[in-house]
């Protein structure tokens, strides 16, 4: 029998919440991006709908790339996943480093118009909206897109 690594119980533990967040009425179990000001600094499961999905450039690569939450410093180029509210008026968005963007089964703009549920600590972006950094594929589940990793 095959050990069960830890990747692999964080992704079933991922998989078990986000189907779990979901219920029969359409509600979602996790805290809303509304709600993420509240969780700075928590581990949260964060639902909501992807409402854009945009390649960006990081304003804070020139900068030493210390502007980021949780010391978290981005590569030039990463995705963001804006949650319920297109920018300049989103208060969540998820961002996707291009190295872990390439272990996504399926292009993330794929997620536009669907229910999603992010897990990570919550942080501000540079002291402004809230932000969780996917680092892997077992930190998200997308209503009906199948994201175990490649």
């Amino acid at each position: 029998m095959r050990q069960l690594t830890l990747k692999s119980i964080t992704f079933i533990v991922v998989l078990v919440f986000a189907s779990a967040a979901w219920t029969q009425d359409g509600s979602e179990n996790g805290i809303s991006s509304h709600e993420t000001k509240n969780h700075i600094g928590e581990f949260a499961m964060v639902c909501g709908v992807v409402v854009a999905v945009r390649r960006e450039r990081n304003p804070y690569s020139t900068a030493g790339g210390s502007g980021y939450p949780l010391n978290y410093t981005l590569s030039d180029e990463h995705t963001a996943l804006y949650f319920d509210k297109l920018p300049p008026h989103h208060e969540f968005f998820v961002y996707i480093k291009d190295e872990y963007r390439k272990e996504l089964p399926v292009e993330p703009e794929s997620f536009v118009d669907r229910k999603a549920c992010v897990y990570g600590k919550i942080a501000k972006d540079n002291g402004l909206r809230q932000v969780i950094a996917l680092v892997r594929t077992f930190q998200i589940a997308v209503e009906g897109i199948e994201l175990a990793s490649k």
